[in-house]
């Protein structure tokens, strides 16, 4: 039987198919995502030695003509083809450049214009891998599976209510019995559900994860034993496609920056001056000479081009009670149904929707409590306050296991509190300039 190592440390050996979870693969079409990295080049290779009948297809999705630096593509593209005549399967190589440049960069750099924080990695995942990507593979190429290097994972509806923490999964009238749900990698360091929080029902029916039951130490061992090329490959944690750039000097390629201050918050005192507020978001250190105090940023405001400050990390006005939540996706197609209910009968009557959420790629999982609001935005009540909950990140929220769906956020409580301060104190007094040694306290 093919080899796979098993997802628990210390497990035994079962078939790559029975961890897919599929029936026999002999008369199965799988198209493997490649990035040349070692995640989808031992996806391809397990899916192959379990019987599928397995393709490549390579995106070229960022035209390195038209920036100034270094992008990876082209190493990228020689490894995918390197990877696929050393298993002896085909390699189509697809261009959507067009569809990334529009429906992920100019939504992105858009969102950075009005100082928000986005995720392009999510938006690349709903708009062009699982949407455009996909459409190809099923329809022009004819593949029955798209399959990807991703560490998550899909169960059934049914199966996947028995990994319920909060029973937000609560069998509805006229559900699809084909429904299948998403669900957390087994290594939760490398976990990648929050990236697929917005994809479709139809995509997660028709894609596989083989590598969402495995341990990333496995999986390069067994890259290694397959003696695929890219066994060492390092990971890489830039922007989907677009690689590990310095984010403001890259962003100021495509959106005018200008230098500005940084303001101490709440006291309005000049601390220094920045290149330009677009690659600062909610949390991050400020780095600033003639300091004794760490300062954090804790808001920015476009218009005047300031950075606000606060002089310890865990600053009280870093965190939030609250986050309101636009157009959420769910990947069942539909809320859950206590949120349904809350429409119809009241959330005095029903009650909140007790769940967990993440609202930053790799963050732990936080209690909270959801709201339907009148005009279908989401309210979340954390349980306990979350710190630098940044507008344009993510949401997603989670029922054990299960990843329910995600939507961007659009304001929070502690950002509510901070402009009713600003405003004020504007009122009150003018900007003034502070000349070295420690900042005032607040």
């Amino acid at each position: 039987a093919p080899f796979i190592a098993s997802a628990a440390d210390g497990g035994g050996v079962s078939s790559a198919a029975s961890l897919l979870g599929q029936p026999e693969p002999e008369n199965t079409r799988v198209l493997v995502g490649l990035s040349g990295g070692v995640d989808s080049s031992t996806t391809a290779f397990l899916l192959r030695e379990a019987g599928f009948q397995v393709e490549g297809v390579y995106m070229r999705n960022w035209d390195e003509l038209e920036e100034q630096g270094e992008c990876s593509g082209e190493t990228d593209v020689k490894d995918a083809r390197k990877l696929c005549e050393h298993l002896g399967i085909r390699l189509h190589e697809v261009n959507f450049v067009k569809e990334y440049w529009t429906d992920v960069w100019e939504v992105s750099l858009r969102s950075w214009a009005e100082g928000q924080t986005p995720n392009p990695d999510i938006l690349c995942n709903r708009e062009v891998k699982f949407k455009a990507l996909f459409d190809l593979v099923r329809t022009q190429l004819g593949a029955d599976y798209l399959a990807t290097g991703h560490y998550a994972r899909c169960l059934p509806l049914t199966e996947a209510r028995q990994r319920s923490a909060f029973g937000t999964l609560t069998p509805v009238e006229k559900a699809d019995p084909d429904e299948v749900c998403l669900l957390s990698g087994v290594d939760s360091r490398k976990d990648q559900s929050y990236f697929l929080s917005q994809i479709s029902q139809e995509a997660l029916r028709h894609t596989l994860f083989p590598l969402g039951a495995l341990r990333k130490t496995v999986v390069r061992q067994i890259a290694e034993q397959a003696q695929l090329h890219t066994a060492q490959r390092r990971d890489s944690f830039g922007i989907c496609f677009v690689g590990e750039r310095k984010l403001s000097p890259f962003l100021s390629q495509y959106l005018a920056q200008k230098p500005g201050n940084f303001v101490h918050f709440p006291d309005g005192l000049v601390l220094g001056q920045h290149p330009g507020v677009l690659g600062f978001t909610v949390g991050q250190r400020a780095r600033l000479s003639g300091l004794l105090d760490k300062h954090y940023v804790v808001d920015k405001h476009m218009e005047s081009n300031r950075v606000y400050l606060v002089p310890s990390y865990d600053h009280p006005s870093l965190y939030s009670t609250r986050a309101i939540v636009d157009s959420p996706d769910w990947l069942n197609s539909r809320a859950p149904l206590k949120l349904l209910q809350q429409r119809e009968l009241g959330v005095d009557t029903v009650g909140l929707l007790e769940c967990e959420c993440m609202l930053r790629y790799q963050q732990q999982l936080q209690r909270c409590f959801v709201e339907l609001l009148p005009d279908d935005r989401l309210a979340l009540h954390f349980v306990v306050p979350q710190r630098a909950v940044a507008v344009g990140q993510t949401a997603v929220l989670y029922d054990g296991e299960v990843c329910l769906g995600g939507g961007t956020i659009a304001d929070s409580s502690a950002r509510e509190l901070f402009f009713k301060s600003v405003c004020m104190r504007s009122e009150t007094r003018k900007e003034e300039t502070h000349v070295g040694g420690r900042a005032p306290t607040i």
